[in-house]
């Protein structure tokens, strides 16, 4: 889902930056699949599971997402209702960025 830029030199058409944290990452990959399980998050985030646990608590304390356990796992939901700053000093709803 998220890609990052390769390491190995190789050659692609894309910039060698990403456009998104790894807060945004994985806004978007909750919105996506509200499923996923923390390590499939971390794996296609490109991150550790304890960092991907970290930003979730985040997200949840920041009313971007809400989560509530589900058997083993733990089932997450976009809030789709908070605004989020944008350096150009817009607003704009997560709901907009999320759909596929």
């Amino acid at each position: 889902m998220v890609q990052k830029p390769p390491s190995d030199g190789e050659a692609v058409n894309r910039p060698p930056w990403l456009v998104l944290t790894n807060y945004g990452n994985v806004l978007l990959c909750v919105a996506r699949d509200p499923n996923v399980r923390i390590s499939e998050l971390a794996d296609r985030v490109g991150i550790g599971e304890r960092a991907a646990q970290k930003i979730i608590g985040d997200l949840v304390r920041e009313g971007y997402l809400c989560a509530s356990r589900k058997g083993a796992g733990t089932d997450m939901r976009s809030t789709g209702t908070p605004t989020f700053a944008i350096p150009s000093s817009t607003t704009s709803k997560l709901a907009r960025y999320s759909t596929s």
